[in-house]
């Protein structure tokens, strides 16, 4: 199996097969930081695999200012799907970005007549809508540090780690704060005994005490 294959297999959950006949619709995409993927008002046809690196989507507001909407990390789904359509946002890499990726119409035929792919691109949109809306509410409710450890805990596992280790900037770019914010916040839960550093990544020491200080 390729790697774009495997890279899809883990993606979607889908079999060995199913993610073959994916990943012959999808190249291998290298993007700069500040680069567009697409602009507002433009149309979209393709959607994006990320694989490494980051994008944001931001729109330009009624006085000229960028507001961010979201990040798409390793591992999402960015553009449209499952139709082309006019986007009220743009799509700009926050840093060098590789990502697989794919014009919506044919994954879409794609998915109409395989159900694993189908499948796994539906349970992976989901997950990042509900994602998506947390983070909204979190914007509204928490802090800025109690939306960094919040994220932490999404991010991990059921033994409490994260690997590999997340990227600070892109957590900020997640939660709507600057670097220096989230590398303060993690330094504080680190000095209180709750985050450690371990090989490959980070480990949270005790869930609760974190959650504790999601305010």
């Amino acid at each position: 199996m390729s790697d774009d294959a495997l890279l899809l297999a883990s993606a979607l959950g889908c079999s060995p097969s199913e993610a073959g006949r994916a990943a012959q619709l999808f190249e291998r995409r290298k993007a700069l930081k500040g680069e567009a993927l697409f602009r507002q008002s433009h149309l979209c046809q393709r959607c994006w695999l990320i694989v490494e690196g980051a994008a944001v989507l931001q729109s330009v507001g009624y006085d000229g200012q960028l507001l961010q909407i979201t990040s798409y990390g390793p591992g999402e789904l960015a553009g449209v799907f499952p139709s082309p359509r006019k986007q009220e946002a743009e799509l700009i890499c926050d840093a060098h970005t590789e990502a697989l990726e794919a014009q919506t119409v044919p994954l879409a035929r794609l998915a109409a007549t395989t159900p694993g792919i189908a499948l796994g691109l539906a349970a992976l949109l989901a997950r990042q809508n509900e994602a998506l809306l947390a983070r909204m509410a979190n914007r509204i409710t928490l802090s800025a540090s109690g939306r960094v450890y919040s994220e932490l805990l999404a991010l991990a596992d059921e033994n409490g780690a994260i690997k590999p280790a997340p990227v600070l900037a892109a957590i900020a770019l997640r939660v709507n704060t600057t670097r220096e914010t989230a590398s303060r916040a993690v330094a504080a839960a680190e000095r209180r005994g709750l985050v450690s550093r371990v090989q490959g990544g980070l480990l949270i020491i005790s869930r609760p005490r974190l959650e504790a200080l999601i305010v």
